[in-house]
């Protein structure tokens, strides 16, 4: 007797959400009417069959959620306006989430430590907005102020991570979470592949920047060559971890055939960044069990972070004269590209950490730029060391108020955090960070007493993807973008799985 009102709660609740789910599709259907949005009729069709299906089994949403962050979709499901695939998604998992609390009570969701990390991150965004952010004082510069863009971001990318750690409560779940990405990576890769080398032989395109290899096809955020080869760098890793965790023919196959291919993808992006991953991959792999994973990596990282400060601080010129001189330097790039039939251009580019400005125009370009963009953060970060000078004002108040010649990103992630966020948006990142790394520890030492799960490759994989994203983020602006919530998600659901009486 004691069961019953449970179960009618739980009747109830499967009728709030028949009717919310009926209240949406009605919705949507009188807006686009309202608006004249016939494009809108084949989504519309297709969200009320998905609705149904996010509603019975929410996960498969997250699934789908997930697959909207990496891939393009056709223009017919992209939807318009505020109907777009995201937002439907967004609103049919936030539904089943209220009602799910309502019904069982249960918001454990909000008890990991990456969940409430973030949540300090998105107030002290909030509070930045409301008493540092300002707007651009002249016209031409309002396409640069990117608040309203990076905020509606982070509350997205929040709700996203909310639903992961709400709906994904199994290990076959997070499994096919994973592979999904892995897939997501291995669509990608041969046509960045195929763009590289067609343009190798055309003589009009031979200068670095326009044959680095970029997807059309695949993840959305690979038209960069700089992510084709991070996101190229995690599929290695996963991939990696894997095999070394189940002794499965078809997954060495897989890997054997795969992991090449995923080298290659990332020599022919020529970026630097995925040059530095790559050798963190290959120590990790060689090195096998002759060392412990997490000194290796921690070591690894302090390296990264120890040449990274040195190239932002130590001139181009000092430094290729202590390697030997320009025409050293130049002569082994040569030699290495008649052996490998690699053209000259890819080397130059992926191994210019330190070339001189009069090396090579279009390459030199790029990493000099960089050190003056850091240059100018430096003076901002003096300026406003506490709150920053406002979330999203980077480009126009560098431009404004520093006399920036460029209207690019920072290309460096901690310094875009300090300089709009101060250390009060730093110190959350890092501590995110921080206790991200724990945990994955935590559940890889727990993995071996939960042989039902066989989740360790996948701690060793986030944990090893998280060094990359670290250090990726030396030379991008990422923090905003898919992948960080993407780790963090997938470590609070595998720190819950491996907790102590908590069921597969």
């Amino acid at each position: 007797m004691r069961e019953r009102p449970m179960a009618v709660a739980r009747t109830a609740g499967t009728g709030l959400l028949w009717l919310g789910g009926a209240a949406l599709f009605f919705a949507v259907l009188a807006t686009s009417v309202s608006e004249g949005a016939g494009s809108l009729a084949l989504m519309l069709m297709l969200a009320s069959v998905a609705g149904v299906v996010v509603l019975l089994r929410p996960e498969w949403g997250v699934l789908t959620l997930t697959s909207t962050f990496f891939l393009s979709y056709p223009a017919a499901l992209q939807g318009a306006g505020k109907l777009t695939i995201n937002n439907v998604l967004g609103l049919v998992l936030a539904a089943v989430l209220l009602v799910r609390i309502v019904v069982d009570r249960r918001i454990d969701f909000l008890s990991t430590r990456q969940v409430r990390w973030l949540l300090v991150i998105g107030f002290v965004v909030l509070v930045n907005h409301v008493f540092v952010e300002t707007a651009p004082p002249m016209i031409r510069l309002e396409h640069l102020d990117l608040t309203d863009e990076r905020f509606h971001d982070l509350i997205s990318k929040l709700a996203y991570v909310t639903f992961i750690v709400a709906f994904i409560r199994k290990g076959w779940q997070v499994t096919v979470l994973a592979s999904a990405i892995v897939f997501f990576v291995l669509i990608t890769a041969p046509n960045a592949i195929w763009n590289a080398v067609s343009l190798w032989n055309q003589p009009l395109l031979r200068d670095v920047e326009t044959i680095r290899a970029a997807a059309d096809v695949g993840i959305v955020a690979a038209r960069n060559a700089n992510r084709l080869a991070f996101v190229s760098c995690i599929g290695i890793a996963l991939i990696g971890f894997a095999m070394r965790e189940f002794p499965s023919r078809l997954l060495r196959l897989l890997g054997l055939v795969a992991i090449p291919l995923l080298v290659v993808t990332v020599f022919l992006s020529a970026s630097r960044s995925g040059l530095l991953n790559l050798l963190l991959l290959a120590g990790v792999f060689v090195a096998g069990l002759r060392i412990r994973l997490r000194s290796f990596l921690a070591g690894s990282l302090v390296a990264a972070a120890g040449l990274a400060l040195v190239l932002s601080l130590v001139p181009p010129d000092v430094v290729s004269t202590v390697l030997g001189g320009d025409t050293v330097i130049q002569k082994r790039i040569d030699d290495v590209a008649r052996q490998t039939s690699i053209p000259q251009a890819y080397l130059q580019r992926i191994t210019n950490f330190f070339l001189p400005q009069h090396a090579d125009t279009g390459v030199a370009e790029s990493t000099q730029s960089r050190l003056e963009l850091l240059r100018i953060a430096w003076r901002m970060v003096l300026d406003h060391p506490i709150a920053g000078v406002g979330f999203g004002d980077y480009r126009w108040v560098s431009i404004l108020e520093y006399r920036n010649p460029r209207e690019s990103a920072l290309h460096n992630s901690y310094m875009l955090a300090l300089v709009e966020g101060g250390l009060l948006l730093l110190i959350p990142y890092l501590m995110l960070f921080r206790v991200t790394w724990k945990d994955l520890g935590v559940v890889r030492e727990r993995a071996a007493a939960r042989p039902d799960l066989r989740l360790g490759w996948l701690a060793d994989g986030l944990r090893m993807t998280l060094v990359m994203f670290l250090v990726f983020s030396v030379f991008a602006d990422v923090w905003h973008e898919v992948f960080l919530f993407l780790i963090v998600g997938l470590a609070a659901v595998l720190v819950r799985l491996h907790a102590e009486g908590e069921p597969a």
